[in-house]
């Protein structure tokens, strides 16, 4: 064996150096590969690292957007709301006082209809009547004025809905 090795050794010793040189190669080029990959890997993780914090960026400054245009439609329709409520206030009170002018209106022809005497067997029920009618008038523009107060809110909080979704979508 030791003969034969002798005679062989030099070309054993040729495949074995050529074994080794292709195996070096080949770890070699698989590191290299190896290595180009990861790097490239990397620079994806940080190029989706970076657009994720840009996209988060664009997010926050349009969340704040829609923010502010809320925070300004709400303060608006307050403001609305509360001139609408003074405005049913100050009708409210025009509504009395024309409310206080009919009653008395009411009783000055009720009392009229009394001293005048007058023969008619209908006489009780015209005060009775007139006094009905002042205060049917009365009821119904209480009711009109609720209805009114309802509806101007109704109307600013709609528009307000409207100047929020306005807002809020981008235009098409």
């Amino acid at each position: 064996m030791i003969t034969s090795l002798k005679h062989y050794w030099k070309p054993l010793t040729l495949i074995a150096l050529m074994a080794f040189s292709l195996w070096g190669a080949y770890s070699a080029g698989y590191h290299n590969a190896d290595t180009s990959w990861r790097l490239k890997w990397v620079l994806r993780d940080k190029n989706d690292s970076d657009a994720l914090t840009q996209r988060q960026v664009e997010a926050r400054t349009e969340e704040q957007r829609r923010q502010r245009v809320i925070n300004k439609v709400i303060q608006n329709a307050s403001q609305q709301i509360y001139a609408a409520h003074n405005d049913a206030v100050s009708a409210n009170a025009a509504a009395s006082r024309l409310h206080e002018q009919t009653d008395k209106l009411a009783q000055r022809l009720a009392d009229r209809e009394r001293a005048c005497g007058s023969p008619t067997t209908h006489r009780g029920q015209t005060a009775s009547g007139t006094q009905l009618l002042a205060e049917l008038f009365k009821r119904a523009d209480e009711e009109a004025g609720r209805m009114a107060a309802i509806a101007d809110e109704a109307r600013v909080r709609g528009l307000a809905c409207e100047q929020a979704y306005s807002g809020l979508v981008p235009d098409r």
